[in-house]
């Protein structure tokens, strides 16, 4: 099992609800958990989201930064609250 998936577990939340707070697809961080994504940047939101969570605070607040990214790359990628258009 992985550290991270060894965390969340730890913390007794479910991998949709570290997504949503990490900003992050839950499909990638299942990938993550499994070992078959090294995204570095997904991979940085959920330890920070875990090291707050387990610190007892409230998670960094990630949606301005990756929506920023997203428009500056020119491309469109479903977050962890958005679904497809026309589903």
């Amino acid at each position: 099992m992985s550290e991270i998936k060894d965390r969340r577990k730890a913390l007794g939340i479910g991998r949709k609800q570290l997504s949503v707070y990490a900003y992050v697809d839950p499909r990638i961080t299942q990938l993550v958990e499994m070992g078959l994504n090294t995204d570095a940047d997904c991979i940085e939101r959920l330890v920070l989201t875990l090291d707050a969570l387990e610190q007892g605070e409230t998670p960094p607040d990630f949606k301005e930064a990756v929506d920023a990214k997203i428009k500056e790359e020119g491309h469109h990628r479903f977050s962890a609250d958005q679904t497809p258009p026309g589903s």
